[in-house]
């Protein structure tokens, strides 16, 4: 089972292009790439190379295994604890369009994140013993190296009635707190469902709609010419509904020329999406069986709802903007294994929220940023884990836990901001996967002395909001500040961050003294289009 409500596909947006502005600016514009689309055009290319390398020190916080085994960092080889990575992407969007009218969008990566000097050229890699010892070349990755991800794969058409959209398509609302595409340059990851979509312009706003399959469960041993025949009660499923007044870019640099009194957009939407399963085939997804046999099935019963209120108003140079989302999900029997039934229903309702101020002064020459946020907690010891579990309990001290253990906990109240909504560099981007049960405040100064130049320098404060569930026990957790330098030059640019972590109590092991000072840079090369 995962983790919360909150694996739910959100949102709509599977009319969004894989743009990297698009994931910063809430819904999107659905009928931009039709607007924008030169007559007679067949093909139209995106892409960008992205390779990156960092260095850490300290970043295990001077924890050593937790409670239950857990490590949080791999503690590096010399005294000062240091370790490094590097890694690169390719990825590629093309759009083919089939008529002025209907186009198909592929997007695929390639070499995602493979690290660098993964398969050196010679031993052992290639089946002899030996010693990996002055390889200077690298072999060919294959695929199930990482060389090929299909990401999105959809296709769009205008009609009368709205853009109607089907396929592996991209999935955004608001701030991206909790349904994010991940379409920027830095970002890992992202939001894609398989889903039929319908947008439609209604009264200056766009009203929306759409169908998920979430997970099918075993599919049929037969050969059929046609899609593979499925359980439909064993099928987790998605239905989506948003009214949103949104304005492009372009149409919010246009209000805010006018004069004071007209110099003002008020942008908002509303989203709602239930998930509902009756039965499940967990060895199926353990052991990936192939079969549909009755033995193999467990009653789930799980229904899940997710509400979504997003709000912008551009005023001038200031930008006000917040996103609410609230959840709460009911699974009947949360039992991993056949054959167990958990009595007790598992529940939750996990909540977290955004607010955001901004002030763009001399046409964004100068940007001072402030902002807050919250994540609803929960008293089972750890942060949620960033994957799925079973219901294993964890032990006070460890850094993650599943938050259930299906007999004496059964509620599962914890918010996890989106991996790819970043506040920070190092504690929640990097070490714990996204803002969860805490509340933060961060402020923001950035400068563009020249054009393509720009500088910024950050720095947040988190509070745990249950001590119980932090590692150490106590709520306070770390005061961060992070700094960055980036040049653009037509389609190239670079990029350095840097960042200093001062871990508090809450992140140190119980009973020990506070963690040491955590550091980290990361620099990126890309080649973007």
């Amino acid at each position: 089972m995962k983790r919360s409500a909150l694996g739910l596909v959100l949102l709509v947006s599977g009319v969004m292009n894989a743009a990297p502005v698009r994931a910063r600016v809430g819904f999107g514009d659905p009928a931009e790439a039709f607007r924008d689309h030169k007559a007679g055009q067949l093909l139209d290319f995106k892409g960008h190379l992205r390779v990156r390398g960092a260095g850490y020190q300290n970043l295990d916080l001077d924890h050593r295994q937790s409670p239950s085994g857990q490590v949080l960092w791999p503690r590096g080889d010399t005294p000062l604890n240091i370790t490094t990575g590097a890694d690169m992407r390719v990825r590629l969007s093309p759009s083919l369009w089939l008529g002025e009218d209907v186009r198909v969008l592929l997007e695929v990566d390639l070499l995602d994140n493979v690290t660098l000097g993964a398969v050196p050229r010679g031993t052992p890699y290639n089946g002899r013993p030996g010693l990996v010892a002055g390889n200077a070349f690298q072999e060919p990755i294959t695929a199930a190296q990482g060389a090929f991800r299909v990401r999105t794969a959809m296709g769009q058409a205008v009609t009368p009635l709205g853009i109607i959209s089907a396929g592996r398509s991209p999935s955004h609302f608001g701030l991206g707190i909790a349904a994010n595409s991940g379409d920027d340059l830095d970002d890992d990851g992202g939001d894609r469902a398989d889903r039929v979509a319908w947008v439609m312009p209604f009264l200056g706003h766009f009203v929306a709609a759409a169908a998920d399959l979430s997970a099918t469960g075993p599919r049929g041993n037969t050969n059929v010419i046609g899609p593979n025949p499925v359980s439909p009660v064993l099928a987790q499923q998605a239905l989506s509904f948003a009214v949103l007044r949104w304005r492009a870019p372009w149409e919010v640099d246009m209000h805010r020329k006018e004069d004071w009194l007209h110099g003002w957009v008020l942008d908002y939407g509303a989203a709602f999406s239930v998930q509902f399963q009756v039965m499940d085939s967990p060895i199926f997804y353990q052991a990936l069986a192939g079969t549909m046999a009755n033995n193999e099935r467990v009653r789930r019963n799980h229904v899940a709802a997710v509400a979504d209120g997003w709000v912008r108003l551009w005023w001038k140079d200031v930008r006000l903007e917040a996103e609410l989302v609230g959840s709460y999900f009911y699974t009947g029997n949360g039992s991993p294994y056949p054959g167990i039934e958990l009595r007790r229903p598992i529940q939750g309702l996990p909540v977290g929220g955004v607010a955001v101020a901004e002030w763009l002064p001399m046409r964004g020459k100068y940007g001072i940023l402030g902002e807050v946020g919250f994540a609803s907690p929960d008293a089972a010891p750890g942060f949620p884990q960033n994957e799925g579990t079973a219901l294993v309990g964890s032990r006070p001290g460890d850094m993650f836990g599943p938050q259930v253990d299906g007999v004496h906990d059964n509620r599962m109240d914890a918010f996890r901001f989106h991996p790819m909504y970043r506040v920070d560099l190092i504690l929640w981007r990097t070490l714990l996967g996204g803002v969860s049960e805490a509340a933060y405040a961060r402020g923001k100064l950035a400068f563009a002395p020249l054009k393509g130049v720009k500088a910024e320098v950050g720095a947040i404060y988190s509070q745990g909001l249950h001590p119980r569930s932090t590692p150490g026990g106590v709520a306070p957790l770390g005061f961060e500040v992070d700094s960055a330098l980036s040049v653009a030059m037509g389609a190239f640019t670079a990029r350095v961050d840097a960042g200093m972590l001062m871990p508090f109590g809450g992140l140190g092991e119980r009973g020990a003294h506070s963690p040491r000072l955590a550091h980290m840079v990361l620099m990126r090369l890309a080649y973007a289009r």
